[in-house]
């Protein structure tokens, strides 16, 4: 008996089939197809959340303009609360004067009543004392035994101001001043600090508190007779370097008082030190470019 197996034509077409239907199944590759399309699908929208959460809000925050309190009155006028000076030593013309801030906003209303009672204490506290015994060019005069002054200047750069505000106080003739500073967003009404002010002009602490030295320089540089007229041996140079060292070795950086002068560029206030005929110290405004 032939045990050899017979090669029909349908046979092989059946094999053909077999792997064929084997290879690509037509009930499992929807599936397949359905599972991809949800992982693609899932991975979008987790994506897209996660963007939207961890990426910063590129869209330019919507900026309310506050305005003035007094639309036909500049940004910073004198308000009519000033006192001029009049004494033995004075005649009446010079005054002190009180700045108002016209922006339309709590921080800065809150600032100007704080200007206000400020004002009114150093009014309250002049006093006055009877020189007539002194000399007689002062017989029946009064002088101030204790007095004190507002001034004020200020400066706008772009929708930054910047309030300056001079301080003296004197008593028994032995006087002293401060300058106090005060930066506001006109569009906002909101105070700008140290921090605000580094960051409009791209600078860090560091590389800003590396300028200070040549903007004390240059203000040192400006002043002029360093040495006293009867003093032959003095050295005008070696004077001012000594100075400049002096100065920057009392600089307090934690408070600066900074602030956008008339050149667009930060100026701060700082104790600067005079040693030839002087030997004494006073707060002045540098300028840092």
């Amino acid at each position: 008996m032939n045990n050899n197996h017979w090669n029909y034509p349908g046979d092989n077409l059946m094999m053909e089939n077999n792997v064929t239907s084997y290879e690509i199944n037509p009930k499992k590759k929807p599936y397949k197809i359905i599972m991809f399309i949800c992982v693609i699908l899932l991975v979008g929208i987790c994506g897209y959340y996660a963007y939207e959460y961890f990426s910063p809000n590129d869209k330019p925050e919507e900026i309310i303009k506050v305005g003035k309190i007094y639309e036909d009155r500049d940004l910073v006028f004198e308000r009519d609360e000033k006192v001029y000076l009049d004494d033995c030593e004075r005649d009446g013309t010079e005054k002190s004067v009180l700045p108002f801030i016209n922006i339309n906003s709590e921080e800065v209303k809150k600032y100007n009543e704080e200007l206000l009672a400020r004002f009114s204490k150093i009014i309250d506290e002049i006093t006055y004392f009877d020189a007539s015994h002194f000399e007689d060019d002062y017989r029946g005069q009064k002088c101030y035994k204790e007095w004190g002054m507002f001034e004020f200047d200020y400066h706008v750069n772009e929708n930054i101001l910047s309030l300056v505000l001079k301080v003296t106080k004197v008593k028994w003739h032995i006087g002293d001043y401060s300058y106090e500073v005060k930066n506001f967003d006109i569009n906002t009404g909101k105070e700008i600090v140290e921090e605000d002010i580094l960051r409009i002009k791209d600078l860090t602490k560091i590389e800003f508190t590396g300028k200070i030295k040549s903007g004390v320089t240059e203000f040192y540089s400006r002043i002029p007779n360093w040495c006293a007229p009867d003093d032959y041996e003095c050295n005008p140079d070696k004077l001012m370097q000594k100075d400049i060292k002096d100065t920057m070795e009392n600089v307090d950086y934690d408070n600066l008082n900074m602030f956008i002068n008339e050149n667009n560029n930060i100026a701060i206030v700082i104790r600067t030190y005079f040693s030839e005929g002087h030997d004494a110290w006073y707060y002045n405004i540098v300028e840092v470019k």
